[in-house]
């Protein structure tokens, strides 16, 4: 006849002492990771909660930095678009200035007539150089979008707000010569 012996203290042992390893294990996880839920077994609704909270934090870091790109962007152009209003205020006091021609001799018009298409010069300069992040701002390229909904044609454009040189407020004419070659239209009914 065939004897099993068996150990029942042992076997107690051995079962407490793998309960005690697989809690070991996990208090050092948790202390190594810093976290309270790593796995789901851990936590299967916090986790999925944190997991939650993980995509929105990674969001919205994202969207702050875009908005210090942005930001950033809006800087240069403000301070290119600085530099053509100070050039647009000087052609305008030149042209003030030359419009009296009594004062003024002809050698004087034409030395106004030189620093004005120096400024034009400067400011087309400017337009065609400013860029961030090797893209271009203000040279025409960039796509503008404007969506009216149900309305076929634009009637007024209106800037609430644009800051050029100490005056406060500015009169300008504008005569359209030329439509301008990079723009384009979109409405519902395709490309006007």
């Amino acid at each position: 006849m065939t004897r099993i012996n068996t150990n029942v203290s042992s076997l107690t042992a051995q079962k407490t002492l793998g309960r005690s390893n697989v809690s070991l294990q996990q208090a050092l996880t948790r202390l190594s990771t810093g976290l309270r839920i790593n796995t789901g077994k851990d936590d299967p609704a916090g986790l999925i909660a944190s997991e939650m909270l993980r995509a929105n934090i990674v969001s919205i870091n994202r969207a702050i930095t875009n908005s210090e790109r942005a930001s950033q962007m809006i800087a240069t152009v403000d301070s290119a678009l600085n530099q053509i209003g100070n050039l647009l205020n000087d052609i305008r006091a030149l042209v003030t200035e030359a419009a009296n021609k009594g004062a003024m001799t002809e050698d004087q018009i034409a030395a106004n007539q030189l620093q004005i298409d120096a400024a034009l010069e400067a400011i087309n300069r400017i337009a065609q150089t400013t860029a961030f992040q090797g893209r271009k701002l203000l040279d025409g390229s960039l796509d503008f979008i404007h969506t009216a909904g149900a309305v076929p044609t634009i009637e007024d454009i209106q800037i609430n707000r644009a800051t050029l040189g100490s005056a406060g407020q500015m009169t300008v004419e504008v005569d359209i010569q030329q439509a301008a070659r990079q723009a384009e239209i979109l409405s519902a009914s395709g490309v006007a």
